[in-house]
């Protein structure tokens, strides 16, 4: 693994690694696949330039980058053809309005743990009035998929949702109705609630 780059900045040696990920990830999986590349925080608009026009080459279904400026998202997005993600670490609708108003991306990833599901949900319509299609962020737990879930089944302007599925072997065993993924599609359960409880014993 690399260090972190505390100053946002990307150097060749950086880029050069990232290149050669993805081109292996794309030479292995055929152009048909969508790539989800994730550099969080990590880049200043002047270094997301630089990695979004390496990742060029391999169409990624999108880069994922955060920002808390919108203006310097949409500058960087500007620069380049590949498709951007954000959103996780902005939080409630006052913090989202200005990305949706300047068009910054095409797909928002919302933190529903942290923003609560009935804000999310006002995120996501406020989203659908600007033509942006909604991406959860999903990677904390099989109880925060299965919230996630019951949502996006209620979105019309939901697009994909990630989720961890190479973790720890008792991970499922903390629901008391593990979901089920079928050719690559979560069930939305119709059981009540969330679909599940939580087995409080494991």
């Amino acid at each position: 693994g690399l260090p972190p780059t505390m100053d946002g900045a990307i150097d060749r040696w950086r880029i050069n690694a990232a290149v050669e990920f993805v081109g292996a990830l794309r030479d292995r999986v055929g152009p048909n696949m969508g790539i989800l590349f994730d550099v969080g925080q990590e880049y200043r608009m002047g270094g997301i330039v630089q990695l979004a026009r390496a990742m060029e080459p391999f169409n990624l279904y999108w880069l994922e980058v955060e920002d808390l400026d919108a203006g310097a998202l949409k500058a960087a997005r500007e620069q380049t053809t590949t498709r951007f993600c954000h959103g996780e670490s902005l939080f409630r609708r006052d913090q989202f309005r200005p990305f949706f108003q300047e068009h910054v991306s095409d797909i928002v990833m919302i933190e529903t743990l942290s923003n609560g599901v009935a804000e999310t949900r006002r995120i996501a319509d406020m989203a659908e009035l600007y033509d942006v299609m909604v991406s959860p962020h999903n990677w904390m737990s099989p109880l925060c998929t299965m919230i996630n879930a019951q949502l996006c089944a209620a979105l019309p302007n939901f697009e994909i949702l990630e989720i961890d599925i190479d973790d720890v072997p008792w991970k499922m065993d903390l629901l008391t109705d593990p979901f089920v993924i079928e050719n690559g599609e979560l069930i939305v359960p119709d059981r009540p609630g969330w679909g599940s409880d939580i087995n409080e014993e494991a």
